[in-house]
């Protein structure tokens, strides 16, 4: 993909720019939320990019179909600092089996961190 022309940003580093793509629909819909909250197309594209990104960042809650393909016994759990309600969820939605490898998994992490932290 060839980029744009470098630019300076706002916060002071060098961007890139990019072209984008909208039906007519699309950009009358964003016009309006721009005006209305006083935001560039520019802050409100790199907003969303931002959200994107974070979203679909590693270690979020989200697996690609090739991690079931390649490994059969590959188990899908929330990420590590996911918020208490995923977590919740996750365990109310588990089989019995899957319930008693979550504690003993959690009981290994606690002790796990006890050592390291009373052996240092």
């Amino acid at each position: 993909m060839e980029e744009g022309r470098p630019i300076q940003m706002s916060s002071g580093n060098r961007g890139t720019a990019i072209s984008l793509y909208l039906d007519s629909t699309e950009l009358k819909v964003l016009e309006e939320i721009r005006w209305r909250e006083r935001k560039s197309l520019s802050a409100m594209v790199r907003m969303a990019i931002d959200e994107y990104l974070k979203n679909h960042a590693v270690g979020n809650d989200t697996y690609k179909i090739d991690e079931y393909v390649r490994d059969p016994e590959f188990q899908a759990v929330p990420a590590y600092f996911s918020d208490r309600e995923t977590w919740k969820k996750h365990y109310e939605n588990s089989s019995e089996k899957d319930k008693t490898k979550l504690r003993m998994k959690n009981v290994e992490q606690t002790n796990l961190f006890r050592q390291v932290d009373f052996n240092e």
